[in-house]
């Protein structure tokens, strides 16, 4: 196993344990990914390790990014160094992914979106 998972009540939050996403991380994150949607759950990457992302990877992470919210479910990457963050703006994608520095701040966006899928599921109820 190539990362640390953390269960909370309504997410997970992924650790990859090396500073390179490799082809056996991303297979393994893919699978997580699924799991995740075939449980109801969003995610939470912490790239607190990951030293570097090249394009094909950045965008793997926008895929899974993708994959997630067209579940209603949340993907959030926190602890994203300079020079990743540097390959996620050179794909024009800061805007699209939801990345913030601290696991914190991650929790708190995963904590909001489900809040405001809740009473818009309540909004749609009263119609």
């Amino acid at each position: 196993m190539r990362y640390k998972i953390e269960a909370r009540t309504d997410f997970d939050i992924i650790t990859p344990l090396y500073a390179k996403m490799d082809s056996t991380l991303t297979e393994q994150l893919n699978d997580l990914i699924d799991d995740s949607i075939e449980n109801s759950r969003s995610l939470v990457i912490d790239f607190v390790h990951i030293e570097e992302l090249n394009e094909e990877e950045v965008k793997v992470i926008e895929r899974m990014h993708n994959e997630l919210y067209q579940q209603n479910l949340s993907f959030v990457i926190c602890h994203v160094n300079a020079a990743c963050r540097k390959q996620i703006a050179e794909l024009e994608l800061e805007h699209v992914l939801n990345v913030t520095p601290t696991q914190i701040e991650a929790i708190d966006v995963v904590s909001m979106e489900g809040l405001e899928r809740m009473l818009l599921d309540e909004g749609d109820d009263v119609n």
